[in-house]
């Protein structure tokens, strides 16, 4: 039986796998989620290193203990539920160790945290960090796509017209130019890059059907993560 490719389905792994599929499961949400957790707990104000134990404590507890056991598909956002479940987790986790003596009972010295860790909305940089590794991950393998298919200069095309100017703050160059460059008709270039635009959409509604299981959480994904490179939903 093939292993489950939606992040509810992996949950369901996760609770009632055996030993293999479970660890199999939590590798593959860990890999996916590590990052957002990690940047949400810097932006809390919590060290690196305090940051980085608290997010292995948190995926381990998650297959020691079931601590997702309860988490249902019909309970809304997949990644609105982990963040929940990682704040209801830090704070037990914080009621703990300073019970312990292991951290400070009036929390951290401004000289034990980073001041460039803190945020005004950590929730925010979860989300930030994700839909930024969202889009690159998508990047990645719309890349991969075309260059197995022969079609790099449709991905190159789709990198410097659309790509550089939503990540790095640029002008899009001119149709007109990258059409010379590559040796094109302006509309083929366009066509180019339309045809890119199709796939990348095509590859990021497959992702997003991993972890958004009703069409409105799809819908409000796409809407999201488009907005990433300025493409309209």
């Amino acid at each position: 039986m093939p292993f489950p490719t939606t992040h509810w389905s992996m949950i369901g792994a996760v609770r009632e796998g055996n030993r293999e599929e479970q660890r199999a499961a939590l590798e593959r949400l860990t890999a996916c989620y590590w990052r957002p957790v990690y940047a949400h707990l810097r932006a809390k104000g919590f060290a690196a290193d305090d940051a980085h134990d608290l997010v292995q404590d948190f995926f381990e507890k998650w297959l020691r203990e079931n601590l997702f056991g309860r988490a249902r598909v019909e309970r809304g956002r997949f990644r609105d539920f982990l963040l929940t479940s990682l704040n209801n987790f830090v704070r037990n986790a914080l009621r703990d160790r300073r019970a312990q003596k292991r951290w400070p009972a009036a929390g951290f010295a401004d000289d034990d945290v980073d001041a460039l860790a803190h945020s005004d909305d950590p929730a925010q940089e979860f989300v930030q960090t994700f839909v930024s590794d969202m889009t690159m991950s998508v990047l990645a393998a719309l890349e991969d796509e075309f260059r197995q298919s022969g079609k790099s200069q449709h991905f190159e095309l789709f990198r410097r017209r659309i790509v550089e100017p939503a990540l790095d703050g640029v002008e899009p160059a001119p149709y007109r130019s990258l059409a010379a460059e590559f040796g094109l008709s302006e509309k083929q270039a366009a066509n180019c890059v339309t045809t890119a635009r199709r796939a990348y959409r095509r590859l990021l509604e497959a992702r997003i059907a991993e972890y958004a299981v009703s069409p409105e959480d799809r819908a409000l994904e796409m809407g999201e993560l488009l907005g990433r490179l300025d493409i309209a939903p």
